[in-house]
């Protein structure tokens, strides 16, 4: 069960960028605010991690960042909030310092019964501190007049601390995660942010900035999140481009021409039964976390069976899938997995490549699996006759480890 119900994630600079719409929207969900803006880029660390425990407190795996870059436009973002309207939805904001999208000098800052707004305006930009000081306090008073919704704050970095301590007299629940942070801060930090309600800021005077150090009565995150939080912030991608299905077509088609350039090339139907075969695969990891590439077709037909007799390089196919960036592996010893009931063991010395879909390519399985253009019908998986496998020489996961005899292609 998650901890906390997130209906959108928008990534802003100087522009906004929707990132991720749940299919199930709730009336008190979080839109969460996620600030990339150029100084972001020397806290990528602190971001990952912040990312990474996002999606372990709602349950859901989210696309990659895109690369930061450009300046702060809190306002602008807040304000396309109000038009759009929000609500009773919650909102919550990461970011690491002070707006700075000077273009916005007329900011609303509080609103009469009637509806009619009082605009403060902060003028034009300059570089003292009371210039500063007069458009962080303006932001603040339309978060706090007009905005009217419950708002986290997360802090991230040193710039950040000033903005903090304007809003902690608010009420606002202000967290901050120091630079270099480890995954038990973020996890802390966070989790105590979350279940912080923005009246107690005003009532209890230590619930008003959250640090490592003050996390009220929530104490430290458990063991298990951490370690959650801290392996999964590694597969978080900042930069580059947010892919498309069709970006994530033509990725998969690169692999293949790599996975199948040293021999004859296979027919249309296997190549559309491998990519079943990785779909299924991906699909499995989105309920099982990370799934042994051996699953798909080791020497003992664990799961997933050849298409057809000879050699087959579904092996040689997932490490040029891992190569671009398509899926992510990771070594694992000793790993027990349950699918449909049946249990599937892989034991002994060795470190199994296991997989699962990069932040890249999660959100996007739903549409590949749907496209039977691109690859089989789940149902080609359950007519197929078990060959025996062929050895791939000199593939680099060659996963022909000892799994139990099992199998729900019949």
């Amino acid at each position: 069960m998650s901890l906390m119900h997130i209906n959108k994630v928008i990534t802003f600079h100087s522009l906004n960028n929707v990132l991720y719409t749940n299919p199930e929207q709730r009336d008190n969900g979080k839109i969460v605010l996620i600030d990339i803006s150029a100084s972001m880029q020397h806290k990528v660390s602190e971001l990952k991690l912040c990312y990474s425990m996002l999606q372990a407190l709602s349950d859901l795996k989210l696309p990659g960042i895109p690369t930061p870059n450009s300046r702060t436009n809190l306002i602008g973002l807040l304000m396309d909030l109000v038009r759009d309207g929000i609500g009773s939805q919650e909102i919550l904001v990461m970011t690491d310092g002070d707006d700075n999208f000077h273009e916005i000098h007329e900011i609303p800052t509080s609103v009469s019964d009637d509806g009619t707004l009082t605009k403060t305006d902060v003028g034009a930009f300059d570089h003292t501190e009371e210039y500063k000081e007069r458009r962080q306090t303006a932001i603040l008073d339309y978060i706090t007049n007009v905005l009217k919704a419950d708002v986290h704050i997360i802090g991230v970095g040193n710039e950040v601390k000033h903005l903090l301590r304007m809003a902690a007299s608010r009420p606002i629940v202000v967290a901050h995660v120091r630079p270099r942070a480890t995954a038990t801060e973020v996890a802390s930090v966070m989790h105590s942010a979350v279940r912080t309600r923005p009246a107690q800021c005003m009532t209890e005077p230590d619930a008003r900035i959250i640090t490592i150090d003050n996390l009220g009565n929530h104490g430290t995150a458990s063991a298990e999140l951490v370690e959650k939080v801290d392996a999964n912030a590694s597969f978080v991608s900042v930069g580059g481009d947010v892919w498309t299905k069709e970006v994530a077509m033509q990725k998969f088609e690169a692999a293949e021409h790599l996975a199948y350039a040293d021999g004859t090339a296979p027919s249309d139907d296997v190549i559309k039964y491998n990519r079943r075969v990785v779909v299924e695969l991906l699909k499995l990891s989105q309920t099982h976390g990370l799934v042994p590439g051996a699953i798909v077709g080791s020497k003992y037909r664990s799961l997933f069976v050849a298409p057809s007799k000879g050699e087959w390089k579904i092996n040689k196919l997932l490490f040029q899938l891992k190569q671009n960036g398509f899926l992510v592996e990771r070594k694992q010893h000793n790993i027990n997995i349950v699918i449909e009931g049946k249990q599937y063991n892989f034991k002994g010395d060795r470190a199994y490549s296991c997989y699962s879909a990069s932040s890249l390519v999660e959100t996007l399985i739903g549409s590949i699996d749907a496209d039977t253009d691109f690859c089989a019908s789940v149902d080609a998986l359950k007519n197929t006759t078990p060959y025996k496998r062929k050895s791939e020489a000199g593939s680099s996961n060659d996963d022909t480890g000892s799994a139990k005899k099992q199998s729900i292609v019949n």
